[in-house]
């Protein structure tokens, strides 16, 4: 059994993009289940703000990452009427990129308006923000009150991936002082209550898949 695992780890580790993760960015290629304790410890050493994050339900976890493209590290931004921003000329898989993206933040050079893609689109990270049982009216002032309204996605088994996503809340929020900005923060750590209905090879050998994927078009 030693040496099939031995090999399986080998075959991993000759991505390049998983050396990537695992030496630079200090990530897990199996991630273990986190306890409250080591999430709580992540997001108080590196979060820029103390205010509290979202962390999901088991079902909503599960339904989270069956959606297309979902990330365990990422982040979105929608402007005041909801509809989400997007950064010309790229996927926005590049760290370096949403860093100067956010930067320099410029809507009318840098960015455009997908009006396709309405923050209410993602029911869960929706319903956890606002509430299940709110109005619609409630629900627009919601992101109405706000120039913009920035979600980070992040996982303490992502190490310093996610230690930059947190710090992507700092570099748009300092450098815009003139804009209204909310900032929502959603914790994708596997919880120790998932154990058993969660394959976390599976789960990897999807991501990488995808992104992979997402890479090559």
């Amino acid at each position: 059994m030693k040496y099939p695992a031995i090999i399986l780890m080998l075959l991993f580790l000759s991505s390049c993009k998983l050396v990537v993760h695992r030496v630079i960015y200090n990530s897990r290629i199996f991630p273990n289940y986190a306890s409250d304790k080591k999430i709580d410890k992540f997001y108080d050493k590196h979060a820029v703000t103390k205010t509290n994050y979202i962390t999901l339900s088991e079902p909503n976890f599960v339904k989270k990452i069956k959606e297309p493209g979902w990330a365990f590290e990422s982040w979105n931004l929608y402007n005041t009427d909801g509809f989400k921003v997007r950064r010309k000329g790229d996927s926005l898989s590049c760290i370096v990129s949403d860093h100067n993206f956010l930067k320099e933040f410029d809507l009318n050079t840098m960015g455009f308006i997908d009006s396709t893609n309405h923050l209410s689109n993602d029911t869960i990270a929706y319903s956890k923000i606002f509430g299940d049982d709110i109005n619609l009216l409630t629900s627009e002032k919601a992101y109405n009150d706000f120039d913009f309204t920035l979600i980070l996605y992040w996982s303490s088994w992502r190490g310093r991936y996610s230690s930059q996503i947190l710090k992507l809340e700092e570099i748009f929020v300092l450098n815009h002082p003139e804009l209204k900005i909310q900032v929502i923060k959603i914790n994708m750590d596997f919880r120790k209550e998932m154990k058993e209905t969660i394959d976390k090879m599976q789960l990897t050998a999807n991501e990488y898949k995808y992104k992979k994927a997402h890479i090559n078009k």
